[in-house]
């Protein structure tokens, strides 16, 4: 092969640089396949789920908070933000200075997680973010912490007193984890935390002077399983004492999928009482597809959207 003779010194000097850009240039890897150029706020629009006719509750797993450590943090921000709602219930927050980073970006709202603490120094926490000056909580309290087996995270119960100029609504929000996964032991374990709960809501209602419980959160199971695999179906048997309000949307599981990361199912729910229906009313459950408006939410937020429900204590 006939070797390349270079007339000048400064020819070979700009020959080197170029192949040595070109061979560098060529071995970067991308690790984030959105290249970050705009600000979050130009970068994310969320429609609003929040209206001024409804007080808003939302649940939303946030799947091992922060995912992308800051780079969550401010993608979460700016999505409260965008979605406008009263109350968020969130579930996997596994840094509390995270967390903590989050209320500071977010002035308007305020916020709690749960006390419990998990071997080895790792959690999933749930926890509550609430609009302040509307809302306020009391009573925060750990359920069932004793019951690893039915309950691995125990629920987040605190009591909400919401308060418009036109309006109030008080009531309790459990914020709750069921165990994942599937296979006949993990669908007992949820089994048990179904008949648990509602026993637990039962003899909670007959003595409450506040009668209005909603419970939310990822539940980690499907509300249209067959009766004989169903694991809420102790719930669901008991129709006018307490109505999921996901239940529609688990008819149609490709549409309004809660769970989008390698499957498609409906896991994340809200139940309320039979005092509930009142505030409620003509209001709207539904998916919130965040993905669909920000392209990188599943890589850089979450692998669940979050489900809202409007209630219409304004009517």
């Amino acid at each position: 092969m006939k070797k390349v003779k270079f007339k000048s010194k400064f020819v070979k000097i700009v020959f080197l640089a170029s192949l040595y850009f070109f061979i560098n240039g060529c071995n970067q890897r991308v690790s984030n396949p959105v290249q970050v150029v705009l600000p979050d706020s130009q970068r994310i629009n969320i429609p609003p789920f929040g209206r001024d006719s409804s007080f808003d509750i939302i649940s939303w797993n946030i799947q091992n908070y922060p995912k992308l450590n800051d780079q969550t943090v401010s993608n979460v921000a700016e999505i409260i933000s965008d979605l406008d709602a009263e109350i968020f219930g969130m579930q996997e927050i596994e840094d509390t200075s995270s967390f903590r980073q989050l209320l500071n970006l977010l002035p308007e709202y305020s916020g709690a997680y749960s006390t419990d603490v998990y071997s080895g120094g790792t959690y999933q926490k749930t926890a509550v973010i609430y609009r302040k000056n509307i809302v306020q909580i009391s009573d925060m309290e750990m359920l069932f912490s004793g019951d690893s087996y039915s309950f691995p995270r125990p629920p987040l119960k605190v009591y909400v007193k919401v308060n418009y100029p036109q309006s109030s609504f008080d009531f309790t929000l459990i914020v709750l984890h069921l165990k994942a996964s599937g296979g006949s032991e993990n669908e007992a374990r949820r089994r048990s935390a179904c008949e648990k709960l509602k026993n637990y809501l039962d003899a909670e209602i007959v003595v409450a002077a506040d009668k209005d419980y909603i419970v939310i959160g990822d539940w980690n199971d499907e509300l249209n399983d067959p009766i004989s695999q169903n694991v809420f179906q102790v719930f669901l048997n008991n129709p006018q004492s307490y109505t999921f309000l996901t239940k529609e949307l688990a008819n149609d599981p490709v549409n309004n999928a809660t769970y989008i990361g390698g499957y498609q199912s409906v896991i994340d729910h809200i139940l309320i009482s039979e005092d509930v229906k009142q505030e409620y009313a003509t209001g709207q459950t539904e998916v919130l597809k965040l993905d669909l408006f920000f392209s990188a939410y599943v890589y850089e937020v979450s692998d669940h959207r979050p489900v809202g429900a409007n209630f219409m204590i304004f009517q």
